[in-house]
């Protein structure tokens, strides 16, 4: 990656990006003294020197008059070939006044490190007079290689428009590199793969999936005005591939909800970007076939062979099937999906047995939290809370006493169960954007029953969620390293959204069952002193009723979603 800065006095210089270059297999990134810069200029049309054999080209110091009989072509009319610097530098200073006027000069640096070598490239236009000085830079997905599953933003920037007094209109052009020639071509249908923002204007947005793994591209961004020459910048990059080569599966193929562990093997995969095994992720989310939950992540880790993995039930309707993605992916964040199915069912017991095998589960999602392992914790948690879903509750216009009271015992202990699976979640230490979507997923499914999520539920859920997007938002502003792509933040906020929905409507639940009593009482006792208004003010301000507790849960809601808005403003 080269960058430079156009001018009277043109100034070519990589080092500001040296910061964001790395060798993968370096143990020291920021130690660049072993690397090698080789610096290689000719003029556009003329053959590419090999560096080991081209010749060496001084540098005038001085200003050089270039002729029609004198110019043998090259930088500086003395031919094509390698710059003789006097140091190793990553960088070098150029007077273009010592360039043909109008020629097109192509600078390439050769880059080797102990065990790799690479090569950029910067192609510069001599015109007559001073442009505007702009430049690009990167917005979003910024690393050593664009990860083509990302979008890619990027902004032009013009730092002596203000001194020259003048606005200029904005357009871009996308280049792809021909493999076989190294030549570039323009890309036609770039206006395509910038659907939201389109090819004008000082920004661009490439789309996720637009760009080819595996290309190297050159995108450039050309300035006009009507009172100075036109200006262009150029910026090469290069797209990484998805891991590739493997297979993974799942066994056994069928199970029972927290009496199967199921296992994940992957095996064969390689990193392109170390030719090996080495700095790949696996994921593995599920998702219940028959529901409209989105799906949820059970395990996050640098193994391709995960045991013991917990799934809760599936919908009989649809052979208790969950759809499994495994994601395979690697530091930059490219990734391949691999896809398969599983069959989960739930234990053949009564509702006494039931409540008696979930108390017990629960006692172990306990032992779980407090040793450590959530990530575990999680997937029992969301097990557990799709349990609690898929029981069948009784029509609640039943005239059977007996019945009524049984449903509505049933029912306060489904409560009090989701009571403990929400302080186990809400204990656990979130870390990580993985930790982030297995907790929030976790909660999403345990709430997923308004009616069975408790006053005291609805206030710990949008408590911890309130903790979760203050967590997302220091990841999305770089606090805690590079910022994620948006895939990954909207995946993380998607179970944040989910759970703080449904702590929502429990508590609007909660507030209108309060105002419905509040009337009926009112009926009864024939109070007519009081109007609705009245009641209303009585009833949500009383700690005789949960109503308070609402509202204090929608206030909390309102500020959670704040944060969960700005969360997604920073990344987009």
């Amino acid at each position: 990656m080269m960058m430079y800065s156009s001018g009277g006095k043109c100034i070519i210089s990589d080092s500001p990006l040296l910061s964001l270059i790395k060798d993968p297999d370096a143990i020291d990134q920021k130690n660049l003294t072993k690397w090698r810069f080789v610096w290689i200029c000719y003029r556009e049309g003329e053959a590419n020197p090999h560096p080991d054999h081209a010749s060496l080209i001084e540098v005038p110091l001085q200003p050089v008059n270039i002729t029609a009989l004198t110019d043998r072509g090259g930088c500086f009319g003395s031919g094509p070939g390698r710059l003789n610097l006097t140091e190793n530098t990553s960088s070098v200073t150029l007077n273009s006044r010592n360039s043909v006027l109008h020629s097109v000069l192509v600078f390439a640096i050769h880059v080797t490190t102990p065990t790799k070598r690479k090569v950029a490239y910067q192609r510069i236009e001599i015109t007559r007079g001073d442009p505007p000085e702009i430049i690009i830079r990167c917005i979003s997905n910024c690393q050593v290689k664009v990860n083509p599953n990302d979008t890619y933003s990027v902004l032009g920037r013009c730092f002596t428009c203000d001194a020259l007094g003048v606005t200029l209109t904005y357009n871009w052009t996308l280049y792809a590199r021909n493999e076989s020639t190294e030549d570039f071509y323009e890309v036609k249908e770039f206006q395509k793969m910038a659907p939201h923002t389109g090819t004008t204007g000082r920004s661009i947005n490439i789309k996720e999936g637009e760009l080819a793994p595996g290309r190297c591209y050159r995108i450039q961004l050309t300035g006009f005005s009507p009172y100075t020459a036109t200006t262009y910048t150029q910026l090469d990059f290069c797209t990484t591939r998805p891991p590739f080569g493997g297979f993974c599966s799942v066994s056994p193929a069928v199970g029972i909800v927290l009496e199967t562990g199921f296992t994940v093997s992957c095996d064969n995969w390689i990193n392109p970007e170390t030719e090996t095994s080495a700095g790949l992720k696996y994921q593995v989310w599920s998702q219940v076939q028959g529901l409209e939950d989105p799906p949820v992540l059970l395990s996050a880790s640098p193994n391709p062979w995960v045991e013991n993995l917990i799934f809760g039930p599936g919908v009989e309707a649809y052979n208790f099937t969950h759809l499994v993605s495994i994601i395979i992916s690697h530091e930059l964040g490219a990734y391949t999906n691999v896809y398969t199915s599983l069959k989960v069912e739930p234990p053949k017991l009564n509702a006494e047995e039931l409540t008696s095998f979930m108390h017990s589960a629960s006692e172990d999602l306990m032992g779980l939290m407090s040793s450590g392992d959530s990530q575990k914790g999680f997937q029992q948690a969301s097990a557990m809370g799709s349990m609690l879903n898929s029981v069948e509750t009784a029509p609640g216009n039943s005239t059977d006493e007996e019945e009524v009271a049984s449903a509505k015992q049933q029912e306060e202990e489904r409560k009090a169960l989701r009571d403990t699976l929400i302080n186990a979640i809400g204990s656990s230490k979130v870390y990580t954007l993985d930790a982030i979507q297995q907790s929030a997923g976790a909660i999403a499914t345990v709430t997923k029953k308004p009616s069975e999520v408790s006053p005291d539920s609805q206030m710990n859920t949008v408590g911890f969620m309130s903790d979760m997007a203050n967590t997302l938002t220091s990841f999305t502003v770089g606090k805690k390293g590079e910022p994620p792509s948006m895939k990954t933040t909207v995946a993380a906020a998607t179970g944040l959204i989910a759970s703080v929905a449904n702590a929502g409507k429990a508590a609007a639940d909660t507030y209108h069952k309060a105002v419905t009593v509040a009337r009926d009482l009112l009926v009864a006792t024939n109070i007519s002193d009081f109007n609705d208004t009245d009641a209303f003010e009585w009833f949500t301000t009383t700690t005789a009723f949960p109503t308070t507790q609402s509202v204090a849960t929608t206030t909390l809601l309102a500020t959670t979603a704040a944060m969960l808005e700005s969360s997604s403003n920073l990344v987009t």
